[in-house]
């Protein structure tokens, strides 16, 4: 018996044998009722019936728990394939004749473990997948790290399809870690890597190890807010800061369907920062009461935010919220 790391159905150099596998001996040639004499697999996988009489035989592997039997009857050497047909462990007939000896009946095994995910934008940069953030990144390295029951070490990368999903399969039971790299190209990592997954023959499947990304090269909107009076209308905004330094931003106006207008003299600089969130205000003090408005914010990268539309009241009435937007993404347009 051997561990089939590379499930090719062949027993390549560097495959371990599997020890404390059963196999059954059968005189009858068809694997089937009470087995007429059963083996165990030694610390190296292999397994001996001796002194057998002539006859017809065959027999059976009994995988252990987390494992299947690999691809049978691959190649054109008999002593390095698997003999064992899945799903009955059971191989074809043996015939054995007086001081006959056949080392040849092999079975390798692979574990039936899967661990996998999705790489998502995280537009909001907070690290968690909310519902919205449907879109996922392709072309990510997650790397798969570890040792399973059987003493193998495993070691291998698999990369995010187009729609940011990624799995390894045929895992044996073990303790393994997914590791998601701090940046790719044009996108930073805002979710916790490796990851820490242990799968066990009562549960082989772990397909929800997500990794979120946002592109740091791109301003995310958090949150925008609009309070008016009769005096000026405030301009309340953050993002997600993933840049240094972190963007200023221009305001624009327009009135009615008019032509938009640059109002703010100069850039506005960011009011703080807290955490990974930017905050910043801007007050427009040129307005006309019961006039409508729509505003929008540039960042020094050339990303426009909005519009949001507001009224200005005729009577002051201390500073109504009007409006409240949040995860906006940022769109490109001429002026």
């Amino acid at each position: 018996m051997w561990y089939d790391a590379d499930y090719d159905g062949l027993q390549d150099e560097g495959e371990v044998g599997i020890p404390g596998v059963q196999v059954d001996l059968y005189a009858n040639g068809r694997c089937e009722g009470r087995p007429d004499v059963i083996a165990v697999t030694d610390d190296r996988g292999e397994y001996l019936f001796d002194e057998v009489p002539s006859g017809t035989y065959s027999l059976k592997f009994h995988p252990l728990p987390g494992l299947t039997l690999t691809l049978p009857h691959q190649g054109q050497d008999d002593a390095k394939d698997s003999d064992a047909l899945s799903p009955s462990g059971c191989t074809g007939s043996i015939v054995i004749t007086a001081g006959m000896s056949d080392m040849t009946w092999d079975a390798g095994m692979v574990g039936v473990g899967r661990v996998g995910g999705r790489v998502w934008v995280d537009w909001d940069g907070d690290g968690v997948k909310d519902p919205d953030e449907t879109r996922g990144v392709a072309d990510v390295p997650i790397r798969v790290t570890g040792r399973n029951s059987i003493g193998v070490t495993v070691d291998m990368t698999v990369t995010t399809s187009v729609t940011g999903t990624y799995a390894v399969e045929f895992l044996a039971p073990g303790t393994y870690s997914l590791t998601a790299p701090e940046t790719v190209e044009a996108w930073a990592r805002t979710s916790p890597s490796p990851v820490r997954v242990t799968l066990k023959p009562a549960h082989m499947s772990r397909l929800d190890v997500d990794f979120g990304y946002v592109e740091h090269t791109v301003v995310q909107l958090v949150d925008f807010q609009v309070t008016s009076t009769v005096q000026q209308v405030t301009l309340l905004w953050s993002i997600y800061v993933s840049q240094n330094p972190t963007p200023r931003f221009r305001v624009w106006r327009r009135e009615g369907r008019g032509p938009w207008a640059l109002i703010s003299a100069t850039w506005v600089e960011r009011q703080s920062v807290r955490g990974h969130i930017a905050y910043y205000e801007y007050a427009d003090r040129e307005v006309v009461p019961g006039s409508h408005y729509e505003y929008r914010v540039e960042s020094d990268t050339g990303a426009f935010f909005g519009p949001w539309p507001v009224t200005v009241p005729q009577v002051d009435d201390g500073g109504s919220p009007l409006m409240r937007v949040c995860c906006f993404m940022p769109w490109v347009q001429g002026r």
